[in-house]
């Protein structure tokens, strides 16, 4: 080495060339080949410095991710040493310290900032090659937050043309990165970091739920402002008044240096629009918009490149117009040049938050200004998925690459078929608008999951889909998965229940389309999303948000249905699920949304052998694979010499070592990728002419992933040790206990209730390695069989008992008991204590089963009933008694009474003699609700009236108002109203006193119906909007509909039919979301309405279709009513012969269920008055008969 100069690894530094906040950039050479780099030291006594050390190493991981031809080219990546016994003296004197990072890249020839524009084909150029770059960055949820004309590289080729290239992510942003534990003011300053010049008014204000691609596009609007008018758009005195004109100015006018497209100008205001919403949503669709200009001007310096005709764009919104904002009472900086980067003292940002905040509100309430940009068309869907613009090296260097290994994104290569299914069944979705999946299987390792964000990638980048992601684990939460995927759309991580609901209702008015234009409806949608990602708390009051209940699976997946579809109204939507196998609530889900008018892909990977295991989640995926629209795709090994490709991309390796690599990786891209990192951490490489070699000591190569995960780990426990070893293995056996998403508020509880203090930098560590990756809650494992393998060592190591423990004790301390039941009882039995996991055990298949989720809560019952095998329970003990119980409950939930009533005579004896309390209510209860649904009124009757009185002993009062209501409304089913109400206001009492609002809803519900039914109208209308306004307080659609459905009623009753359509109408629409039973009961309804208006024909036309759907649902007593329905109608038309089969059919239903009911005794009066008008005496006389019999049973009730 030349004496004086400083080895970089396998470079040379020659010379400083620039230094910016905490880094210096120097020229280098290659030491063996001579060629110039660049090379960027983190420089002071900031090297030293933990935060800032990892914020060089985000920048690595940024920009070594990123593989364009636009994007500067990364060498290497590694720390400075002092292996040179004269090193160390050298960088002091050039005031670098050892160990500090540094990246080596591609050396410039110099910045865009240089280079004056002559034309526009020139600044068309420029923004193009910008705008591919910021595509390629954004696809993987970088967002570069430092955009501006000395980030733009050039090089110059040696035929005169210019390249240019995006650098510097020194304070990039990582789109949905471990966002759990900021708030809303923490970590202000890096928050608010860049340069405020071209910083949008979110990036200045610290809104770091609002940063997405549109911050990036702000910053190039004021980037082409200055290409074209030679100046910045904003000018001020200091910083503090440039930053507020960003935030409350308009754009100034344009004034171009020479001609530009007329519509340039608007095309600029859209990407400066002060709101992110209204702004380009990407960078192809800026792009797509900046090439259909037409505009003749053929003076260009440089070749301008052929990307652009691939390109697409936008929705424009419309621009702000307000009034200026004085910045003289703000705090203010001191001169510091508004073109470099700063961070943004937290005082500024507050001061100048609280007048945008004015300022945006007033600009909502306004008209849209005269002359604002109108909306820009979206990118046109590629016929071909293939770049126009492959990645070119700008030259070939040996020896280097070892410290990207973990950094750089792995190439996907090969699978040319599977892309182009992927992309056709895109298409089909882009051309159709309906809904798809595609479904890749194949065992663990085949690059299933590479493929799937492949896609999600390439569909982001050329603006063909909106992307949604959900990985699932083998140890997941059925719902947990879904709150993850809403939350990281809605960017909620870390905001309580009430902010989160704020937060939600901002974005749906953004949509603002269909449903969500609506203010009222958008806050019942609001509601029920928060409700996914929030589940109300026990004991809630205001402070948490507005509550909302679900009934059923359906409502919950409508409402998730109803989000992609605004999500989708300009653009398809790609919803990946990852290891689609351990979830089957996500397949309910798919296979619910595959039937609805959404234009959504899903792509599936599942590992058959997986599904295999569970019986019911293998049927759910065979049933879904056999459907038309899902498209089953098997993702084979690699063959050898696509292997050999990647093997090559990743790391160049002498060809014998290559071959060893290839042959036991077997086809497994998965396999081939860790080994290589294996080897890096253990810095077993050494580099030779042909690439790189092992060292000459044996290394041994493992068998099996499994074998190659715990290497890989045990060399990230070794490396990051800091003397913690022990503390940093049990914190990760810890995560592994947790699941396969870790938080890292539970993850910080767990390790502290364990007593282990892990090193800092782990899960950095683990990030590099390609062991983990950084979500929006935290972070995951890649793998759920990395998880299962740090388990397996801590059971070897007799650990894991303990640690699920610990997991219990922190789900405990953190979280409400309405969402730690299932984890509590999944830690539990992890742990061995099978008698504790019982109750929790119970707890959750029965809150699943109030879910809707029969499926999980089947399976939470089974694995209760297993357990209390494996306890030697007989069936008279208290915990069997309750899992009989459940088990009947969410049966008789899903009109499966028919299974449910040969086990219940047996459970209630079995309860009554040897259960308690509460079990001995809860069996009669059940008991009451089947004899019901099976017509058998006295029977249902008496047994409710025994769960009343033994409910007087309980110390809650929340079983005794649920036995009231059954008892009521089993009477009103007799007829026997004055019981029914008593009963109805008894609950009602109980409901009051506990502040119950569902239960209120539901009681001032009932009691309107019947006194609806006996005619005093006036105080049914009270009731039934009573009912209504406290269903929309507690969020119940079930109740609000059959409220709505009362009053129409009542409406019907007046003779007012206009008023009592409308009602019934919105009722079927609120149950249209989610209800396919109560939707037949508001047809049942408007049909009765119709004919009572004398609408025979489409009265006729909803009794007929209720012929077909109400068996479907187990209606029995109501099909009474549908029958004398159609028995008006045919004598309405005189066909005697429909009318006879109608009357009979409603004659045998009443006789076989003992149905009594105000709309059969009406129904029946009317069939015989419409039998006297033509002629049909013997049957009018028949038909008065079964009118007379009600009214006598109704009369008779006293």
């Amino acid at each position: 080495m030349t004496s004086g100069r400083i080895s970089c690894g396998v470079f040379e530094l020659r010379e400083p060339l620039g230094r910016g906040g905490m880094a210096e950039v120097w020229r280098a050479v290659h030491r063996g080949q001579g060629v110039p780099v660049a090379v960027k030291i983190m420089t002071g006594e900031r090297a030293t410095e933990l935060r800032y050390q990892e914020a060089f190493r985000a920048e690595a991981r940024a920009i070594s991710s990123l593989v364009h031809p636009n994007i500067v080219e990364v060498y290497d990546y590694g720390l400075l040493d002092e292996a040179d016994p004269t090193q160390g003296d050298r960088m002091e004197a050039a005031a670098l310290r050892p160990g500090s990072p540094y990246l080596a890249m591609a050396l410039a020839d110099g910045t865009l900032r240089e280079l004056e524009m002559q034309s526009w084909s020139q600044v068309r150029h420029v923004l193009l090659v910008v705008l591919g770059a910021l595509a390629h960055a954004h696809a993987r949820d970088i967002i570069h937050r430092d955009l501006k004309p000395e980030n733009i590289l050039y090089v110059r080729g040696a035929s005169g043309q210019v390249d240019f290239k995006l650098a510097d992510f020194g304070i990039s942003h990582a789109v949905g990165a471990g966002r759990e534990e900021r708030d809303e003011r923490s970590s202000l300053n890096s928050m608010s970091a860049g340069t405020p010049a071209y910083m949008a008014p979110e990036q200045i204000l610290g809104r770091w739920r609002d940063f997405g691609p549109w911050t990036d596009l702000y910053s190039l609007g004021c980037m082409a402002y200055e290409l074209v008018c030679g100046r910045s758009p904003y000018t001020a005195d200091n910083v503090v008044a440039l930053m507020n004109c960003h935030v409350s100015e308009d754009v100034p006018p344009l004034e171009p240096r020479f001609a530009v497209p007329e519509a340039f100008e608007a095309w600029i205001r859209t990407l400066m629009d002060k709101e992110p919403s209204r702004r380009f949503e990407r960078a192809a669709d800026a792009a797509w918009a900046l090439v259909q200009f037409a505009f003749d001007d053929t003076d260009v310096a440089w070749a301008v490149s052929g990307e652009e005709a691939a390109w697409g764009d936008t929705h424009l919104g419309e621009t702000y117009l307000g009034q200026t904002m004085a910045f003289e009472d703000l705090p203010t900086l001191g001169a510091a040049e508004p073109t470099e980067p700063m961070e943004i003292p937290a005082t500024v940002t507050m001061a100048l938050d609280v007048q945008a905040t004015a300022v945006f509100e007033g600009r909502r309430e306004g008209d849209a200004p005269s002359g604002s940009a109108g909306e820009w068309n979206y990118p046109e869907f590629p016929q071909s998925w293939e770049a126009r613009l492959e990645r070119r090296r700008d030259v070939e260097l040996s020896d280097v690459g070892l410290g990207l290994v973990g950094l750089r994104e792995v190439p996907l290569v090969d699978r040319v078929s599977h892309r182009d299914v992927l992309w056709e069944e895109l298409g089909r979705v882009h051309s159709d608008g309906e809904a798809r999946a595609v479904v890749l299987g194949g065992e663990l390792g085949r690059g299933k999951s590479a493929l799937a964000q492949w896609l999600t990638r390439r569909a982001h980048e050329v603006g063909a889909a909106n992307v949604l992601r959900v990985h699932h684990g083998q140890s997941s939460d059925p719902l947990r998965a879904v709150s993850a995927l809403l939350a990281s759309y809605f960017v909620t991580h870390g905001l309580g229940r009430a902010k989160t609901y704020g937060r939600i209702l901002e974005k749906l008015g953004e949509l603002q389309v269909g449903e969500a234009a609506d203010s009222a409806r958008r806050s019942d949608e609001a509601r029920a999303l928060c409700e996914l990602i929030h589940p109300t708390p026990r004991g809630a009051t205001d402070v948490d948000g507005p509550p909302f209940h679900f009934a059923s699976p359906r409502e919950r997946h409508a409402t998730v249905v109803r989000l992609l579809r605004q999500i989708g109204q300009r653009r398809p939507v790609v919803v990946w699920l990852d290891d689609v196998h351990w979830a089957r609530e996500a397949l309910g889900f798919v296979e619910y949304a595959l039937d609805a008018d959404v234009p959504v892909l899903f792509v599936l990977t599942a590992r058959p052998d997986e599904a295999a295991g569970d019986a019911l989640a293998s049927s759910q995926l065979a049933a879904l694979v056999g459907r038309d629209d899902v498209t089953e795709v098997a993702v084979d090994r690699l063959a050898d010499e696509a292997c050999r490709e990647l093997v090559s991309q990743v790391l160049p390796l002498e060809p014998e070592l290559c071959e060893r690599v290839v042959d036991q990786a077997a086809g497994l891209p998965l396999f081939a990728v860790h080994l290589l990192g294996d080897w890096v951490q253990k810095e077993c490489l050494v580099a030779t002419a042909q690439g790189f070699c092992l060292e000459e000591r044996e290394v041994q190569i493992p068998a099996s992933l499994t074998e190659l995960w715990v290497s890989r780990i045990d060399e990230v426990l070794r490396a990051a040790s800091d003397g913690r070893a022990h503390d940093n293995r049990v914190a990760l056996e810890l995560a592994a206990a947790l699941g396969p998403r870790v938080s890292p508020a539970e993850w910080d509880v767990v390790c502290r209730k364990a007593g282990v203090t892990p090193t800092p930098t782990l899960v950095d560590a683990l990030v590099r390695s390609g062991l983990a990756r950084a979500e929006e809650f935290g972070w995951a494992f890649t793998h759920d069989m990395l998880r299962q393998s740090l388990e397996a060592q801590a059971a070897e190591a007799g650990r894991l008992s303990e640690h699920h423990q610990r997991c219990v004790e922190a789900v405990e301390a953190l979280y409400d008991d309405r969402v730690t039941h299932y984890r509590r009882a999944r830690h539990l039995l992890a742990a061995g204590k099978l008698r504790e996991a019982l109750s929790p055990l119970s707890e959750a298949s029965l809150q699943a089963a109030r879910a809707g989720l029969m499926d999980e809560a089947e399976h939470l019952a089974n694995l209760h009933a297993k357990t209390s095998d494996q306890l030697g329970l007989t069936e008279f003990a208290s915990p069997r008694i309750q899992s009989e119980l459940v088990r009947c409950q969410f049966r008789l939930s899903f009109d499966q009474a028919s299974e449910v009533q040969a086990r219940l005579d047996k459970l209630v004896e079995v309860a009554l003699e040897h259960g308690s309390l509460h079990q001995k209510v809860s069996s009669l209860t059940v008991l009451g609700l089947a004899r019901r649904n099976a017509g058998k009124f006295d029977e249902s009757a008496d047994a409710l009236e025994r769960a009343i009185e033994l409910a007087a002993g309980l110390d809650s009062d929340i079983e005794l108002a649920t036995a009231h209501i059954n008892l009521g409304t089993t009477y009103v089913y007799r007829g026997r109203h004055e019981k029914g109400m008593h009963h109805y206001r008894r609950a009602l009492e109980v409901y009051r006193r506990s502040g119950n609002g569902f239960g209120l809803a539901d009681a001032l519900g009932r009691l309107g119906y019947v006194l609806q039914a006996r005619g005093e109208l006036d105080e049914a209308e009270a009731l039934a909007r009573e009912s209504l306004d406290e269903a929309r307080r507690a969020g119940t659609r079930w109740i609000e509909a059959n409220a709505l459905q009362h009053l129409a009623g009542i409406a019907s009753r007046r003779g007012d039919w206009e008023k009592a359509r409308a009602q019934y109408r919105e009722a079927i629409e609120l149950w249209a979301w989610a209800y396919d039973r109560e939707v037949t009961v508001a047809h049942l309804n408007l049909a009765i309405c119709e004919l009572q208006a004398g609408c025979f024909d489409e009265a006729e036309r909803l009794f007929s279709e209720l012929e077909v759907t109400y068996p479907n649902f187990g209606y029995v007593a109501q099909m009474s009513g549908v029958h004398l329905g159609l028995a008006c109608c045919a004598a309405k038309r005189a066909d005697a012969e429909a009318f006879d089969v109608a009357l009979d059919s409603a004659r045998d239903n009443i006789a076989q269920t003992g149905a009594r009911l105000r709309d059969l005794g009406e129904l029946a009066e009317r069939a015989g008055e419409l039998a006297t008008e033509v002629g049909w005496a013997e049957r009018a006389e028949a038909a008065s008969r079964i009118a007379e019999e009600q009214w006598q049973a109704l009369g008779g009730d006293g």
